[in-house]
């Protein structure tokens, strides 16, 4: 099944409210209902998340999302921190403890009448409803898991992944995998742990700079913790590891690569702006770093058909930046700009227009820059004030003018950022446009909050 990381979003928030109120306490035996192979692993303690937010606002969610006024007989044990995972097979799920089977039964009968969810039934010595329509959930006196977004054809199969799971013992569950070691160590209200491999396609590259070439994504970890902390911000803080001593050595050794970010980029993004990645490199030593991976490996030999994109990344030494632009629908355009050490490769611009492959061109444009056209590439490209390089895939724009964009990050958050390894920054209205029906659930997650950071340490 081909994963979609937005069926994580709209499974959080289809679940956070009915488990709002649950928070962190003693008594693991339900983290055997995880999967020990499960791809990804999310921990809410929702009780330090409320004290940041509020309450209030999370009980206000719970009554208007499931229509009821107090969740505290529903037979969960509102002491004890929820999970998310997605399994091998790239469903979502979410496990919590129980108190009173008794209670959770007579909790659920009451919103069969609201549609929340199917008569309980029993099989295979568990309970077990479908909520929403589209939700396998099933329960023991111990653990309460639930899984999909299923279609009803396929609810029996997965009723019986459910009950598996629900029988499994601490050597099968996700406390024997070095992902729930790793998570535990993680100071945040919401904490993550994911295989590289288990992202979208897209996001992947990024998080694999600096693993060796004959490893995959399943090899190499996400960890990130989320808090709030600046007004206006989601901030989330990671790095990526691996369970193997040789890959994790590598990963440690590539982000010696990344300089502290000094900030010159950080106000380039626009309204119209839905990633900015910010970094500080000098050359040489990252373009080994990119030929070292796979992926943008690949992507650097389409681009150096066209310019000596090779020769460009090495004359880099500080600050760059990649903004992925919203266009127009869910089309987007691409931004690059870094500070140079160097401009020689200016010199060999005429070279690059009479060696471009047929039925391409480079030409002047002019404000100095140039406009590569032709094939499946057109993009413009120049550098300013002679150490100050930008190309972009939609022409008039360099956003390296003294005149601000109209967007910039809050005040708060810029120091947040300089000074770090490399840090990637969304804003939410943009990015939502791009992603299509899924960008719904992205402003619903989001909460009102339109920029989040990620920082990687």
């Amino acid at each position: 099944m081909k994963r979609n990381y937005f069926k994580l979003i709209a499974a959080s928030i289809l679940f956070m409210p009915l488990f709002a109120l649950f928070t962190s306490c003693s008594g693991d035996d339900y983290l055997n209902a995880i999967p020990g192979n499960s791809t990804a692993l999310v921990s809410i303690d929702v009780q330090k998340y409320a004290e940041k937010e509020g309450s209030a606002s999370a009980q206000a969610v719970i009554t208007s999302f499931l229509g009821v006024d107090n969740i505290s007989d529903c037979g969960i044990d509102v002491a004890s921190r929820i999970y998310m995972f997605e399994t091998a097979d790239g469903n979502i799920g979410f496990a919590a403890k129980v108190k009173s089977s008794g209670d959770l039964t007579d909790w659920l009968s009451l919103q069969v009448k609201k549609g929340f969810c199917s008569e309980v039934k029993d099989y295979g010595g568990y309970s077990f409803t479908v909520l929403k329509d589209s939700w396998v959930a099933g329960y023991s006196s111990e653990a309460l898991v639930v899984l999909g977004p299923v279609l009803p054809s396929a609810q029996a199969v997965v009723r019986r992944q459910v009950a598996q799971y629900l029988a499994q013992n601490e050597d099968e569950g996700i406390q024997a995998s070095p992902m729930m070691a790793y998570l535990d160590s993680i100071q945040a209200p919401v904490a993550l742990v994911v295989q590289v491999s288990a992202l979208p396609e897209k996001f992947v590259a990024p998080f694999m700079l600096g693993a060796p070439k004959d490893v995959d994504g399943s090899k190499v970890m996400l960890a990130a913790g989320l808090s709030s902390g600046v007004k206006g911000c989601i901030v989330i803080r990671g790095t990526t590891f691996s369970p193997d001593k040789r890959v994790d050595a590598e990963l440690r050794r590539s982000r010696e690569v990344f300089r502290p970010i000094a900030g010159d980029y950080l106000n380039s993004m626009s309204p119209s702006s839905a990633i900015g990645v910010f970094a500080n490199v000098e050359g040489g030593h990252f373009i080994r770093l990119l030929h070292s991976d796979k992926t943008f490996q690949a992507l650097l030999a389409g681009m150096n058909m066209a310019v000596d994109m090779d020769n460009i990344i090495k004359s880099v030494d500080g600050d760059m930046a990649m903004i992925v632009e919203n266009t127009g629908g869910s089309n987007i355009g691409l931004l690059m700009l870094a500070k140079l050490g160097s401009t020689a490769f200016m010199e060999d611009i005429d070279y690059w227009k009479q060696s471009c492959p047929a039925g391409t061109s480079i030409s002047d444009l002019d404000d100095g820059a140039y406009r590569y056209s032709g094939g499946d590439m057109d993009f413009t490209f120049g550098v300013k004030d002679n150490q100050r390089f930008y190309a972009s895939t939609f022409p008039g724009v360099d956003r390296l003018s003294s005149v601000q964009s109209g967007w910039s990050l809050p005040s708060a958050a810029d120091s947040l950022v300089m000074g770090r390894r490399m840090a990637v920054v969304a804003n939410v209205s943009a990015l939502s446009a791009i992603v299509g029906p899924a960008g719904s659930y992205l402003k619903a997650l989001a909460g009102g909050v339109q920029t989040i950071i990620f920082i990687m340490e």
